[in-house]
């Protein structure tokens, strides 16, 4: 299974090396695993229905004694567009009745842990960061989803036409990103002001004008339960923080408890009524 491989060296460094019997014995051990009829292995990549999605979940450990660099989790992921128009009230909460919708089937496209390049003073200053390095990634990917349609509407795309495209959200693959952190969720949405530290405020305007100009269509706040990229930041076994074995043994995320949403940019007032048509067709 996919967690026996983890733990081994690593078959790829069978072909480094002479092969021994140890190797022998643990390509044995995966196989019968893998017989194993009641148990589940592997990534599942389960068939999605149109219209798509992509999501983006960004998480960020925070500073420690040890070090000030934090470790930085990115998922980048296909899944089905299921909500619809979000109903939300004053204080943004989503529906209850609607929460299950943002959970499903995914596909995970791009998965990344690693060291933070710059210094984070606290666990914001890190989420920050993370998401500021994830949402990027997002809309290369959404982009490079949506080439073939936008191929056939308009003909001869250059690299610079899709960059075009892309500005005035034109792109058919509508995009959404995940956090936990409600600091960072309230200086993206302007419920708090710019930070002090630079490095910081830098991104938080960065993620501001991205939901200004619509190229992220939704912004989402979950609680840490459910973060689906808390494994990929730190070493845990807690059951409280199981999201990412879930998704990788059966290829469902589950959402659920209180979520917070923001879709395009305006008052709250109007978060009920907005709805960009122009992402949400299907691109199929």
């Amino acid at each position: 299974g996919i967690r026996d491989v983890e733990r081994s060296r690593g078959l790829g460094d069978v072909y480094k090396r002479q092969p021994s019997v140890s190797d022998l014995m643990q390509i044995n051990a995966v196989i019968r695993r893998l017989k194993d009829p009641g148990g589940r292995h592997g990534i599942y990549f389960h068939r999605l229905k149109p219209p798509f999605r992509i999501v983006t979940v960004s998480d960020a450990s925070p500073p420690n004694k040890k070090t000030n660099f934090a470790t930085e989790g990115v998922l980048v992921m296909l899944a089905e567009d299921r909500l619809g128009v979000p109903r939300c009230d004053k204080q943004d909460f989503l529906e209850p009745s609607q929460v299950h919708l943002l959970g499903g089937k995914f596909h995970i496209l791009i998965g990344l842990s690693n060291k933070a390049s710059k210094v984070a003073g606290s666990t914001s200053h890190a989420e920050t960061h993370s998401a500021a390095k994830t949402i990027p990634i997002g809309q290369v990917t959404a982009l490079r989803l949506s080439e073939p349609e936008l191929s056939i509407r308009h003909q001869g795309l250059s690299a610079y036409d899709l960059i075009e495209l892309q500005n005035p959200n034109h792109c058919p693959i509508p995009y959404d990103h995940y956090v936990d952190c409600m600091d960072l969720w309230e200086l993206v949405c302007g419920l708090r002001g710019i930070p002090q530290d630079k490095s910081q405020r830098l991104g938080v305007v960065a993620i501001r004008e991205e939901r200004r100009n619509l190229r992220v269509r939704r912004f989402f706040h979950i609680r840490t339960q459910w973060m689906a990229a808390d494994q990929l930041t730190k070493a845990t076994t807690s059951p409280a923080s199981r999201s990412l074995s879930q998704l990788l043994t059966s290829g469902y995320w589950t959402i659920s408890d209180t979520v917070l949403i923001r879709q395009g940019f305006g008052s709250t007032e109007k978060l009920s009524l907005i709805h960009i048509s122009e992402p949400t067709r299907p691109l199929y």
